[in-house]
Parts: C-alpha cells; structure tokens; sequence
C-alpha cells in the first residue's frame, strides 16, 4: 500500500539564539521550522509528514502540492489584520510572508480538490482567506482568555460544543468535547461560505468547515499536542483516510 504524503507549513525564525549556543547553527541564521507533535500526529495516523517551507517564490512552494496527498496548515504567529480590513491594534508577531504564502497554498489545494486540515492559525487563514474576520486579541475584545499555558499543552482546559451533521461531528461526536487551549485570536466573523462545527459557550467557532469538499476543516485548539486522547487523534487519522487516493 502506498504511503499518504501529508505536506505541512513551517514556521519561519530570522535567528534561533538556542540553536547557535547548542552548536548547531550559527548567529544572524535564519530557520523554519515545526513542532515535533505535528510529526508525531501524522506518522501514528499513518503517514509520511513533509515540511513545506515558506518561500517567496509561491509558485514553488506551490509546486509542492503536487507531490502530497494532503496539506496541514499548522499553527504559528498571528495573521495580519490587513487580509481582513483592519488596521494592528493588538496583534503579536507577524509574517506578511507567511500569510501570503499560505493564502496562495490554501488556493492552489481548493483548486485540486486536496484534503486541507487547518490547525489553530490554520482555522485563522482559512476563516480570513473566505472573508471572514478575526479578534486580534480576545481579552481586549472582552471575551475570557483563550491562552491558558498554566497546564502541559496536552491538558484539556476548555470546553467546545460539536454539531451534529457535520464533518467534525463524524469523527469527534457531537456534543461537548474537552480540548487544550493555546491562542489569544480567534474567529470574529465567521466567512459566509463556512460553517461552524464547533464553538465555545462564547459563541466563537472554534471548528470550521467548507461543505462539498471531501475534507476542508479547520479548529482552533492544538489536536497534535492532545498525544495521549485517543478521540482527538481522530481528526488525524479521518485527514488521512480523506487523502487516500
């Protein structure tokens, strides 16, 4: 049986001061990167991971989807309020770069019909890239804080509510799940073209999904770092079985 190749987008660090003082890079060195959990999450679901790395060229970055069977928009730092029509009032770091090159990748896979799993930034891109808006901060917009980092990130800390009838609600069940919690933006305005699978007692969508695709989903918490949760290790063998050809 051949292997499911699942591409999944880096993080970009213009210098890593650990990794020059490990011995293994060097000052002024720019790197990208991923979490391990990622790794771990795609090769127990039965898969081979493959960094996409951003690149200023999208065309080769696009290229790139012809080669895998899916694609894992993974989580990193906040999305430029400009893709949405608002100006920085309380965002954290930002990467124009990434933004773009993940809005092109995003594009390219609906054109192909590839199975798109978006995690945490990943739900943010693909809420902006269909018109939707976000809080750039949810404290600051008077919502409860969403980035609780006083537990070990496979601690669930929150409760989201998962709808019937949706693709998230085939894999997880619906009703109330449990999950980590490790963000302070959020889905404001839910784009017109999806659908909210699951949300929190705050109304805010933290599952979404495009209907008609084989596989468009996207959440806000951290599944890859829930490890030892049999359920949400879920989403990643359902992606997997999704990109079986």
């Amino acid at each position: 049986m051949r292997q499911i190749l699942i591409g999944i987008t880096c993080n970009y660090l213009a210098e890593v001061p650990d990794a020059f003082h490990a011995g293994i890079g060097a000052k002024e060195q720019a790197w990208q990167l991923i979490a391990q959990d990622y790794l771990d999450a795609v090769w127990k679901a039965g898969g081979i991971p493959v960094l996409i790395p951003i690149d200023k060229e999208a065309d080769r970055a696009c290229g790139i989807l012809n080669t895998i069977d899916g694609l894992i928009i993974s989580g990193g730092n906040d999305v430029s309020p400009s893709l949405y029509g608002e100006r920085v009032t309380c965002c954290g770091s930002l990467d124009p770069e990434r933004d773009r090159y993940e809005m092109e990748l995003l594009k390219k896979a609906l054109e192909m019909d590839l199975p798109v799993l978006g995690v945490c930034r990943g739900i943010q891109i693909m809420n902006v890239f269909f018109g939707g808006t976000l809080h750039q901060d949810v404290v600051t917009d008077g919502l409860y804080a969403h980035s609780i980092l006083t537990n070990r990130r496979n601690v669930p800390v929150h409760g989201v509510t998962v709808e019937k009838d949706t693709l998230l609600g085939s894999i997880l069940g619906p009703g109330k799940h449990w999950v980590n919690s490790l963000h302070h933006q959020a889905v404001k305005d839910l784009a017109p073209a999806l659908v909210a699978s699951a949300k929190t007692e705050e109304g805010i969508a933290e599952g979404v999904e495009l209907p008609g695709k084989k596989f468009v989903a996207a959440v806000q918490w951290h599944p890859e770092m829930m490890y030892d949760d049999d359920i949400q290790q879920g989403i990643f063998r359902a992606f997997l079985k999704a990109c079986e050809k």
